[in-house]
């Protein structure tokens, strides 16, 4: 996990998500870039891993963007994950009005 947060200097100053919850939020974007996977078009063998990235950075980047937000749940666990989830909606919405469109257009 350490060589993750090591290509972006000292994450403490600006992660909201923390060291413990970045494994299983990229477990969720596995499982759901698999699923997404079913959904959207086809571009061979970048197919899934565009789909996982999507998916992560969009649970990553809802985490930042909304990490002010108190939420009213009392763990530290369900809060960083609700706010994932939320953001793996908006890519994986995203990618599949993107992949399909594409394949519309051709």
């Amino acid at each position: 996990m350490e060589l993750i947060y090591s290509f972006f200097g000292n994450p403490r100053d600006y992660a909201s998500l923390s060291p413990d919850l970045m494994p299983l939020t990229a477990l969720f974007a596995l499982i759901g870039g698999v699923i997404l996977t079913k959904f959207t078009g086809s571009f061979g063998n970048l197919t899934l891993p565009m789909n996982i990235s999507a998916l992560f950075i969009g649970a990553m980047s809802s985490n930042w963007m909304l990490k002010n937000v108190k939420l009213p749940v009392e763990s530290t666990i369900e809060a960083p994950l609700m706010v994932s989830m939320i953001g793996m909606t908006i890519a994986s919405l995203l990618m599949i009005w993107w992949i399909q469109g594409d394949a519309v257009r051709r």
